[in-house]
C-alpha cells in the first residue's frame, strides 16, 4: 500500500497501458507482472510486480493480492482481474480506464488550481498584512495616542497590537494553513464544497465519472447489478458512489435502474432520460459516453467560471480589506486637517 500512495495519476495510467497491451498480446496476470518487472524503469513499479509475481506464485488468490495495494487496484479493477474475462476485452478495459485516468487527471488539476490560486494570493497577502501591522501600523499609534481616535481607527490599532504580541503565533498558523490548502487534496476539496457553486461542479463531475465508467463496464456483459455497483466505486467522490451502491440490490433490470435514479435521486433527470432512450434503442453505451462527453465539456466550461470568479473575489476581498486600513489609518489625519483649516 505504501507504494501505491506514492504513484502519481500519471503513472498509474502509464502502468495500466502496458498492462492492456500485455493482455492484447496473450500473456496471463502473472506473465505480464514478470514482463512489467523487468522492463519498467519505475522503481516503485518494479516493487509491486515483484511483489504481486510473488503472492501469485506461491498460491494467493488474484483478489487477496491485488486487494493489497488498493491505490493501483480499486475493487472494480480486482473484481476485473478475478473474473474470466477474456484477454481482448480485459485489454480494450484498461486501454480506456489508463485514457479515462489521465482525463481525470486534467480535470482534478484544473479544478485544483482554481481552488489553489485564491488560497496562494490570500496567505500571501496576509503575510503582507502581518509586516504591515508589526512595523508600520505602531507608528500611527505613536503619533495617535494622545488624540480622540474614530472607532475604526482604535480597530486596527487594538489588531495591530495583537499582531505585534502574537506574531510567531500567527505567522506559524499562516504557514501551517497554507501547506494545508496546498498539499492536501482532500481537505481542499472539502473546503470548497462547502460553497454551492464548487459543490454543483463536484456532482457535474461525479456525474460524469460514473457515466464513463458505466459506458466501459456494460461490454464486460457481467451481471447487471455488479456492472453499476463496480462503476460507482470507480467514482472518486465517495458520498456519491455509496448512494448508487445502496440501490444495487434493488437493482435486476435498466427500467429498475432508472426507477432506482428518479426515486433518490442519487442521479440528474438528464441521466434518467438518457437511460431511457437508451434501453429503447438498445445504445446506452454510446449514448452513455456522449453523456460523458457532455459533463466534460460542461465541467471544463464551469472550472473557466469558477476560476474567474475566485479570481475577481480574491481581488476585491482583499482591496476591501487594504481599503479599509489605509482609511482607518488615514481619519485622524484628515481630521486634524479639517481641523486646522
Amino acid at each position: 500500500m505504501a507504494f501505491g500512495k506514492s504513484l502519481l495519476l500519471k503513472e498509474n495510467g502509464l502502468f495500466y497501458r502496458q498492462m492492456a497491451y500485455l493482455f492484447a498480446s496473450g500473456a496471463t496476470l502473472p506473465e505480464a507482472l514478470t514482463i512489467l518487472r523487468d522492463e519498467s524503469g519505475d522503481s516503485k513499479i518494479a516493487k509491486i510486480t515483484e511483489s504481486l509475481r510473488t503472492k501469485l506464485a506461491r498460491g494467493d488468490s488474484i483478489a487477496e493480492s491485488l486487494s493489497e495495494y488498493p491505490y493501483i487496484f480499486n475493487p472494480t479493477l480486482v473484481y476485473l482481474l478475478s473474473t474470466d474475462q477474456e484477454n481482448k476485452k480485459i485489454s480494450e478495459f484498461l486501454y480506456q480506464y489508463a485514457d479515462e485516468i489521465e482525463r481525470m487527471d486534467g480535470i482534478k488539476l484544473r479544478l485544483l488550481q482554481a481552488l489553489i490560486y485564491p488560497g496562494k494570493v490570500l496567505m500571501i497577502a496576509l503575510v503582507i498584512m502581518v509586516i504591515l501591522m508589526i512595523f508600520v501600523v505602531p507608528v500611527f499609534q505613536e503619533m495617535f495616542q494622545n488624540s480622540g481616535l474614530p472607532a475604526p481607527t482604535r480597530f486596527v490599532l487594538t489588531i495591530s497590537m495583537m499582531v505585534k504580541d502574537y506574531w510567531v503565533v500567527i505567522l506559524a498558523g499562516l504557514i501551517g494553513l497554507f501547506l494545508v490548502i496546498t498539499k492536501s487534496k482532500t481537505v481542499l476539496y472539502k473546503i470548497g464544497s462547502t460553497f454551492p457553486v464548487i459543490r454543483s461542479l463536484l456532482e457535474d463531475l461525479s456525474v460524469y465519472s460514473f457515466s464513463k465508467y458505466l459506458s466501459i463496464m456494460i461490454p464486460l456483459n457481467r451481471p447487471l447489478s455488479e456492472t453499476i455497483e463496480y462503476a460507482a466505486r470507480m467514482v472518486p467522490h465517495r458520498p456519491f458512489a455509496e448512494r448508487i451502491i445502496r440501490a444495487c440490490p434493488h437493482i435486476q433490470n435498466m427500467d429498475q435502474f432508472k426507477e432506482q435514479a428518479r426515486k433518490n435521486k442519487f442521479l440528474p433527470n438528464l441521466f434518467c432520460s438518457t437511460l431511457a432512450i437508451g434501453i429503447r434503442t438498445q445504445s446506452l453505451e454510446k449514448l452513455l459516453a456522449e453523456m460523458a462527453r457532455f459533463y466534460e465539456i460542461r465541467i471544463t466550461k464551469r472550472i473557466e467560471i469558477v476560476t474567474n470568479f475566485l479570481e475577481a473575489f480574491t481581488i476585491i476581498l482583499i482591496g476591501i480589506i487594504v481599503g479599509f486600513m489605509v482609511i482607518a489609518l488615514y481619519l485622524p489625519i484628515f481630521s486634524m486637517a479639517g481641523a486646522i483649516g
